[in-house]
C-alpha cells in the first residue's frame, strides 16, 4: 500500500471519527454527517480525477478514444453514431465525450464528470441506507468499488443512474425508475439487469419465502454454468475466449452474505424499512454472481446488486441483538475487507496499486 492510498485512508477515518458522531446543538444531539459527506465526495473525487493515466487498466484506452472524439461534433455524434461509434461503447457515453470535447476541456474533465456522478450516487446510498458511514465508505475502497471506477468508467456511470434509481423503487414510480435504467443503458447496456430489482423488492420476506430463495440460491450456484451457456447465446458478443473472471471467493463471500441477511431480515426491517431494498440486493448478488463470474467482461454485471453490501454490512452488525453475533460479524466482515484489498484491489491486475497523482509520475 503505498503513501497516496494511506493518505486517503487516513482522511476517511479520522474524519469520520471526529464527525460521524452526536455532537450538541442547544439541547439536541445531531450526526454531523453531512460535513462528513461532503468531506468524503471532495476527496474521493480529487483521487479520481487527478490519477495518474497508468492507474486503472483501461484509463489510457479511454484517454485514447476521447482523443477521437475530437474528430466529430455532439451533434454529428447523435445522429450518426451507429457509423461514428468504436468498439462497443454505447451512445450515451459517446456523446458526453464530444460534449466535454467540444467546450474545449481536456480527458481530466471527463473523469471529473463521471467521477463527481458515480461518487455522489455512492454516497447517496450510503446516506439513505447505511447506519455507519464510515464503515461503509471503508468498504467502498476495500471491496475495489474505487478503484473499479477508474477501470470499468461507461458502466460505472450506468451504475450510478442504477443506484439514483432506487429512490423510485421505493417510492413505487415505476416510470420514473425506468427512466433511471434508460439513461443507465445509453452507457452500458448491462444496466438493463437491474430491471427485475424493482419488483422482486416489493415481495414480503415471510418464512417460507426465505426458505425458497435459499433453495433458489444454492440451485443456481450448483448450476451456474448451464445458465452461464444459456444467457451468452443471447448476447451481443463471444465469450468463448474471453478471459477468465475467477471471483470463487467472492461468490463464496457474496453467498454467506445473502444468506445472514436472510437470517436477520427480520431484525434488519425493524430497525428500518429500507433496509428491505439492501437485502434483496445481497439475495440478487447471491444469484447474479454466480451465472457471471467465470467471465471477465461479464462478471461486472453483478457490480448493480453487489455495490449494496457496503450499506447493508454496518446495518447487519447494528442489528444483531446478540453481542456475540455482532463480534462475529465484525470480525468476518473486517477479515474480508483486508483481505480482498490486499489480495484482490491490489493484486488483480486492475492497476489500481500502487496509486499515483498525475504530477508524481
Amino acid at each position: 500500500m503505498n503513501s497516496a492510498l494511506i493518505i486517503l485512508f487516513s482522511i476517511i477515518v479520522f474524519s469520520g471519527f471526529f464527525l460521524d458522531k452526536k455532537i450538541a446543538l442547544g439541547s439536541t444531539k445531531i450526526y454531523n454527517l453531512t460535513a462528513y459527506r461532503i468531506i468524503a465526495i471532495v476527496v474521493f473525487v480529487f483521487y479520481v480525477t487527478f490519477r495518474a493515466y497508468s492507474v486503472g487498466i483501461d484509463t489510457q484506452m479511454y484517454y485514447i478514444r476521447y482523443t477521437r472524439s475530437a474528430n466529430y461534433s455532439f451533434f454529428q455524434m447523435l445522429f450518426h453514431y451507429k457509423e461514428l461509434r468504436y468498439g462497443t461503447s454505447e451512445i450515451g457515453y459517446m456523446c458526453l465525450e464530444c460534449l466535454i470535447k467540444q467546450f474545449g476541456f481536456d480527458f481530466r474533465a471527463l473523469l471529473f464528470t463521471v467521477s463527481v456522478l458515480f461518487i455522489v450516487s455512492v454516497t447517496w446510498l450510503i446516506y439513505r441506507f447505511s447506519e455507519n458511514h464510515l464503515i461503509s465508505f471503508l468498504l467502498f475502497i476495500c471491496f475495489g468499488y474505487m478503484s473499479y471506477s477508474m477501470c470499468f468508467m461507461r458502466q460505472f456511470v450506468a451504475i450510478s443512474f442504477c443506484l439514483f434509481s432506487i429512490k423510485y423503487v421505493q417510492e413505487r414510480k415505476f416510470k420514473a425508475f425506468l427512466a433511471c435504467i434508460f439513461m443507465a443503458a445509453l452507457f452500458h447496456t448491462s444496466a438493463l439487469i437491474f430491471i427485475p430489482f424493482y419488483f422482486v423488492s416489493r415481495i414480503e420476506l415471510n418464512s417460507k419465502r426465505k426458505i425458497i430463495l435459499v433453495c433458489v440460491i444454492v440451485f443456481v450456484n450448483l448450476f451456474s454454468n448451464l445458465f452461464f451457456r444459456i444467457i451468452v447465446q443471447f448476447g451481443r458478443l463471444d465469450y468463448s475466449n474471453s478471459a477468465p473472471g475467477g471471483g470463487s471467493g467472492m461468490n463464496m463471500y457474496l453467498l454467506v452474505t445473502a444468506l445472514i441477511a436472510l437470517y436477520f431480515s427480520n431484525q434488519l426491517i425493524e430497525q428500518s424499512d429500507s433496509n428491505r431494498m439492501l437485502v434483496w440486493m445481497a439475495i440478487m448478488s447471491a444469484i447474479v454472481f454466480p451465472v457471471v463470474m467465470n467471465v471477465a467482461a461479464m462478471h461486472r454485471t453483478a457490480y448493480y446488486y453487489t455495490i449494496g453490501s457496503i450499506a447493508l454490512i454496518p446495518n447487519l452488525i447494528s442489528s444483531a441483538k446478540n453481542k456475540t453475533y455482532k463480534y462475529v460479524l465484525a470480525a468476518f466482515y473486517s477479515f474480508m475487507a483486508v483481505y480482498y484489498l490486499i489480495n484482490v484491489v491490489g493484486g488483480s491486475g486492475n492497476q489500481f496499486l500502487p496509486y499515483y497523482f498525475y504530477w508524481q509520475v
